[in-house]
């Protein structure tokens, strides 16, 4: 519910520990196969390319899940190098990517799953993956304008508690990425 107030959770008990205890959120395991979906997407030189091209990203996330997109951009913009330009602007968030160029994020609050979509545009292209409300499947997709989109499945996160409990339990072991997508937006609370 009050994200600067998790945050300042998390960061408190990193401190304390002494970086004995991984830390972790519910929020970062729902984003598990979201990411896994959009990782795929560049995989392949040409589609590493494609990364610093990019320019805008949309990510649209459920009431009381914005934390979740807050996350996912954190993700994006750790993995990427971008450089949080200024706190939230009117229609979402900017960065500086390595080259100096602008990446705008717009966040929208959409019913629905916690992320129901994360749209990455760069160049001509777009690549989406949207969480299908009806199955536990992420349909992923890309394409160039006026072109047919290509569409595949993935496995979906599951949004229960216990489930993602589970989950989480079972991985263990250190969370490095979850920390630097924490400190790439870190000045949003």
């Amino acid at each position: 519910g009050d994200f600067g107030a998790q945050m300042q959770l998390v960061n408190t008990a990193r401190e304390e520990s002494n970086q004995r205890v991984t830390l972790c959120d519910l929020n970062w395991t729902r984003l598990v196969q979201m990411r896994l979906a959009l990782a795929q997407f560049f995989d392949q030189p040409a589609g590493v390319a494609r990364l610093a091209e990019i320019k805008q990203v949309e990510i649209d996330f459920a009431p009381g899940y914005r934390s979740t997109g807050v996350l996912l951009t954190g993700w994006l913009a750790s993995q990427l190098g971008w450089l949080l330009d200024a706190s939230e602007t009117e229609n979402g968030l900017r960065f500086t990517d390595p080259s100096g160029q602008t990446v705008a994020v717009k966040l929208q609050e959409i019913a629905g799953d916690p992320v129901g979509r994360c749209s990455i545009f760069s160049g001509e292209m777009e690549f989406r993956v949207e969480d299908s409300v009806a199955s536990d499947l992420l349909e992923i997709s890309h394409h160039v304008d006026g072109e047919e989109r290509m569409r595949e499945l993935m496995p979906a996160s599951r949004n229960e508690p216990v489930a993602l409990m589970r989950e989480e339990l079972m991985r263990g072991g250190p969370h490095r990425v979850y920390l630097r997508a924490v400190e790439a937006v870190r000045d949003l609370f």
